[in-house]
């Protein structure tokens, strides 16, 4: 009898659990540890700390980069269409929804801008900004949240920061 009690107890506390987590605001769950990843690399560039940076946004891309292709993928074939700016919350929800993809792109812009500001004595960090910035180009769904109330594409951005950078020197 004892053994049934306590089972009972679990059952209802796991069912008391689910409930709650099913009834949470989204704003209850953790972060996903793209966003965990992509905010760290953020605050860590703005800090100009940009080896933290650069280091948050690789082990990003590395461990979320395929879920960002088969999203890019998924929504190339869909036809949709995502905006950026201002938008209301429903889209600002679809949108959110992409996290993975958004993380993945937002990572590889935040790698190009820690390397930029060294590219002109640097080719290495040359290389890996140009580098970086072109994997975020092919990201085209993916979105970046300002905390301002609105979004951008790192992809266009990439592509405004690729035109501004120097040619790679050639090697004689």
């Amino acid at each position: 009898m004892k053994y049934s009690k306590r089972f009972n107890l679990r059952l209802v506390s796991a069912y008391a659990g689910l409930a709650l987590t099913l009834l949470a605001p989204r704003e209850a769950f953790a972060q996903a540890d793209h966003e965990k990843l992509t905010t760290a690399a953020w605050k860590c560039f703005k800090a100009t700390d940009y080896t933290c940076a650069i280091t948050n946004a690789q082990a990003c891309i590395e461990d979320w980069k395929e879920a960002a292709k088969d999203l890019q993928t998924k929504l190339e074939k869909a036809g949709k269409e995502v905006p950026t700016g201002k938008v209301s919350n429903e889209v600002k929800e679809a949108i959110f929804a992409n996290g993975p993809l958004n993380d993945v792109a937002t990572c590889y812009f935040i790698i190009g801008e820690a390397n930029r500001p060294f590219v002109r004595t640097n080719v290495e960090k040359l290389k890996a900004a140009k580098a970086a910035y072109e994997e975020a180009r092919k990201l085209t769904f993916g979105r970046c949240w300002d905390p301002n109330g609105w979004f951008w594409s790192p992809a266009e951005t990439a592509s405004q920061r690729l035109r501004a950078l120097p040619a790679v020197p050639t090697s004689k």
